[in-house]
C-alpha cells in the first residue's frame, strides 16, 4: 500500500488581528463565541485506520489514488496525500502539480478545499471550508455542500457568529496568508447574514461581544450587531 502521510509543517492556528486575519484559522480559540461541543474540531484519521474498504496505490511519480476492494480505480494517482475517511465519507488530500487542497469521497468526487496546516480545512462543528469560483463556502462529511460559496473569506464554523467578508484581498504575512480590506460581517451556521457586512474589519465573538472595526475606530458589538461603545 502507498503511503499517504500529510506532509509534515504549515501554517499554525494564528488568532485575528487587527484589519488582517489569518486566512489559515481552523480551530476555535479557548473562550471564543459559544465554545465546547459547538466548536468542536475533527481531524483527518490516517488513512491506514480509516480506509473504509479502499486501499491507495502509487505511479511511478509517487502520487497517490484510489481503488476499491475488486481493483477498479476510483480515483487515478494525483495526490501527495491522502487521509483516512471521515464517518461521513469524506477524506482530506493534497492534489499535485499545484498542490491543491481537497476533499474527495469514496465515489471519486473531488472539491476544492481551504488550504490549512499544509492540506485541506479541519471540520469543525460538522462542516469545513470549500472554495468554488474563488468563493468559500462549505461542505458536511458527506460531501454535502451545505452552505455555498458567496464569501471571499469566512472563518470556521465556531458558534453562531461566522466572520465573513467580502471584497477583502488575500496576501502573504510573516508567517501566514492574511486576509484584508473589504467589507466585515458575521453569519450564522446556515449562513444566514445576522450582522450585516459593514465593518472595516470584525473579530471572533468572545462569550456575548466582539470587537469591530469602522475605519481605524475600534468598537464593542453585542450580538445583534449593536455597538455598546468604543474598545482599546
Amino acid at each position: 500500500m502507498a503511503s499517504a502521510s500529510k506532509p509534515d509543517g504549515g501554517e499554525s492556528l494564528g488568532a485575528a488581528s487587527r484589519a488582517v486575519v489569518d486566512a489559515s484559522v481552523a480551530s476555535p480559540p479557548a473562550g471564543s463565541d459559544d465554545g465546547g461541543p459547538s466548536c468542536a474540531t475533527t481531524m483527518f484519521p490516517p488513512f491506514e485506520e480509516a480506509s473504509q474498504g479502499l486501499s491507495t496505490f502509487a505511479n511511478n511519480e509517487g502520487l497517490v489514488g484510489l481503488k476499491d476492494a475488486s481493483g477498479k480505480i476510483v480515483l487515478s494517482p494525483r495526490f501527495r496525500y491522502l487521509s483516512g475517511f471521515l464517518p461521513g465519507g469524506v477524506a482530506g488530500g493534497v492534489e499535485a502539480p499545484k498542490d491543491r487542497a481537497v476533499f474527495v469521497t469514496k465515489t471519486g468526487a473531488i472539491t476544492e478545499a481551504v488550504l490549512y496546516d499544509n492540506g485541506p480545512d479541519y471540520f469543525v462543528s460538522g462542516v469545513a471550508r470549500i472554495i468554488k469560483n474563488k468563493k468559500v463556502g462549505f461542505i458536511d462529511d458527506r460531501g454535502r455542500v451545505v452552505i455555498e460559496p458567496r464569501w471571499d473569506f469566512a472563518d470556521a464554523m465556531c458558534g453562531d457568529r461566522v466572520p465573513v467578508c467580502n471584497g477583502c484581498k488575500r496576501g502573504r504575512g510573516d508567517e501566514h496568508d492574511t486576509y484584508k480590506g473589504g467589507k466585515w460581517g458575521y453569519v450564522d451556521r446556515s449562513g444566514r447574514e445576522v450582522i450585516a457586512l459593514e465593518w472595516s474589519f470584525v473579530e471572533r465573538f468572545e462569550g456575548e461581544t466582539a470587537i469591530v472595526e469602522r475605519g481605524t475606530e475600534r468598537l464593542r458589538i453585542d450580538r445583534s450587531g449593536r455597538v455598546l461603545g468604543k474598545a482599546p
